[in-house]
């Protein structure tokens, strides 16, 4: 592979290789560029789907007019686990914990392996690269932190910065686990600088907490962020710091605990734990916001406290960032507020789903080739859908739907049916890339009006009542709306809201007068950006509420049918797609 056409080359970067890792992915790059990345939940309607994306695989060769054999590469971000690394490493960290412990873990992990092993998800048909047919020496695998980096790193736009990979639990290129790796990016290169244990893994430890409060692993940790915020200090702060690592002296300091939290992604496993049942008695004794609280105040500081020793050992204050840790926005914007970091990019898909994107990048420079950092302005790397395919799928439902073709009076018209009250499904473009809706797959609806939430809850997401919603902003006001300017096109960090605004849109913030908002550019999204601008002209209210186009418990909507569904459905009031405003039939205007 190589000569003389490196710069020709297609890459498939992939999640993983295998079934069994939780938001599998797929990205193609084409002559060292991004042209598509999707995730498999998005056309599987699994949740985090954790299958090998059989899905996600074809939809990229059809956007890349690709047969799988003319794929010139098929890089994984999961290199195998090495079981001598993989014990050694388990071996060192012993020397943190007690004998109880040891032989608790031990008999817990005897119990799963009589019992049938662990469920990673298999099903019948295609489980591997292998079996679907890619070919043994055209697959390669990188480290999984480095896949992580290099998103954070290339599209950063900054020549030279300190990068951050941190998650829960990766495998390094020796196969042994790890939970995040520090890198130095210069000149479009990644060179290693540090590397923290798995023993010292705050994002397990946080998605501990999310499980004995009640939530999902890898998908609940936002609702303990949430939840936070109706906490406030108290003594268990100071009990969930004991039982989480700390970073002091320029040092991790372990608990003892820790094989247990190493274990959160076994539930089997893990709610039996010492740890488990102690989380779920303070839970008792302090209540759930208590410890959401303190759990969220514990990573804020903890993770604070190691990055500004980084920013002071390695004298660079320009930071990029990916991995599930970053999924925290609060802990994005107190980097900024507490000037630990002057300079901040936050990957728009930071966790697992993301690697696919980084493993193609890295692929690419392993093959010899050079890739400077660019700025990422857009997150709309899916499938989009012709006019054709849309009519023929409104079509399917003459008998339950109306819809008229808009053209240029699409947005004004919509505008003025959300400043009515209605909320509107927006599909239009392709589908973004990562876990928020950015103006292709997003619903929207009047922030003014605080009855909005329910009636989203009730109709679309039912999900908790701390939950908030999120404004889109208009990119000239955003110094208007947020008072330090945080927000980003990505959805990746929040801010504190001007009180006067607060006022103005208490539908889209949160209850401590945070937000996480989007501010939309028209050179990024033009469609996106005139339908908050109109619905400016009409209330001089310069956003709009955006949450995601799904009902509760499925993926984002994919395609035209699914979001049809949605309308018939009654979780939104009327639909867009593209210039097509759509309504049932019982609803006329």
């Amino acid at each position: 592979m190589g000569g003389n056409i490196r710069g020709e080359m297609k890459i498939i970067g992939l999640t993983s290789h295998v079934t069994g890792n939780h938001d599998a992915s797929v990205a193609l790059l084409e002559d060292g560029k991004v042209t598509f990345a999707i995730s498999e939940e998005r056309i599987s309607r699994i949740k985090h789907d954790n299958h090998f994306p059989v899905n996600a695989i074809l939809e990229a060769l059809s956007f890349g007019k690709l047969k799988l054999w003319e794929v010139d590469l098929f890089v994984s971000g999961a290199p195998p686990v090495n079981i001598l690394r993989f014990i050694f490493t388990y071996l060192k960290g012993f020397r943190f914990t007690i004998f109880r412990k040891i032989v608790q873990w031990l008999i817990g992990r005897s119990a799963i392996f009589v019992n049938g092993g662990e469920d990673v998800g298999s099903r019948k048909g295609v489980n591997t690269a292998l079996e679907y047919g890619i070919e043994k020496k055209k697959l390669i695998f990188v480290p999984h932190y480095l896949a992580h980096a290099e998103t954070a790193y290339h599209f950063s736009g900054m020549n030279k910065c300190l990068v951050v990979s941190w998650d829960g639990y990766g495998i390094d290129e020796n196969g042994a686990p790890l939970c995040g790796v520090i890198y130095k990016g210069e000149d479009g290169n990644l060179v290693e600088l540090e590397k923290i244990e798995v023993y010292n893994s705050l994002a397990l430890y946080y998605g501990a907490v999310t499980m004995a409060l009640g939530f999902k692993l890898n998908d609940g940790e936002g609702k303990t962020m949430g939840l936070a915020v109706y906490g406030k200090s108290s003594s268990a702060v100071k009990v969930i710091r004991d039982m989480f690592p700390s970073f002091r002296g320029g040092v991790w300091v372990a608990k003892n605990n820790w094989l247990e939290i190493n274990g959160v992604s076994r539930p089997d496993y893990f709610r039996f734990t010492p740890t488990y049942r102690r989380l779920r008695y303070l839970i008792e004794e302090y209540g759930a916001e208590q410890i959401a609280y303190a759990a969220q105040k514990v990573l804020e500081e903890e993770a604070g406290r190691f990055i500004k020793h980084l920013t002071i050992k390695y004298k660079i204050k320009k930071i990029a960032v990916a991995g599930g840790i970053f999924l925290n926005v609060k802990f994005n914007m107190k980097l900024l507020k507490d000037k630990i970091v002057n300079e901040l990019f936050v990957y728009p898909n930071p966790g697992d789903g993301g690697i696919a994107v980084g493993a193609a990048l890295v692929g690419y420079k392993k093959l010899g080739n050079v890739l400077k950092p660019v700025k990422m302005e857009s997150a709309l790397l899916g499938r989009s859908f012709s006019k054709k395919e849309i009519v023929l799928a409104l079509n399917k439902f003459k008998k339950e739907l109306q819809y008229k073709d808009l053209g240029n009076n699409l947005y004004k018209t919509v505008a003025k049916h959300i400043a009515q009250g209605e909320v509107v499904g927006w599909f239009t473009g392709r589908d973004e890339w990562g876990p928020r809706a950015l103006g292709s797959r997003s619903v929207l609806a009047d922030p003014r009006d605080i009855n909005t939430k329910n009636r989203i809850n009730n109709k679309l997401k039912q999900r908790d009542w701390f939950m908030p919603f999120a404004p889109v902003v208009l990119e000239e006001f955003k110094n208007e709306v947020l008072v330090h300017g945080y927000g980003t096109g990505f959805m990746t960090l929040t801010d504190d809201v001007d009180i006067q605004m607060a006022k103005k849109i208490p539908a889209a913030i949160h209850i401590d007068m945070t937000a996480r908002a989007q501010v939309i550019k028209r050179e990024v999204n033009p469609g996106y950006y005139q339908i908050v601008k109109e619905f400016y002209n009409l209330t001089k209210v310069p956003a709009l509420l955006n949450t995601s186009f799904n009902k509760h418990g499925l993926p984002i909507v994919h395609t035209p049918k699914e979001a049809i569904d949605h309308l018939i459905w009654g979780c939104v009031d009327e639909l867009v797609i593209e210039d097509f405003l759509i309504t049932r039939n019982e609803k006329r205007r």
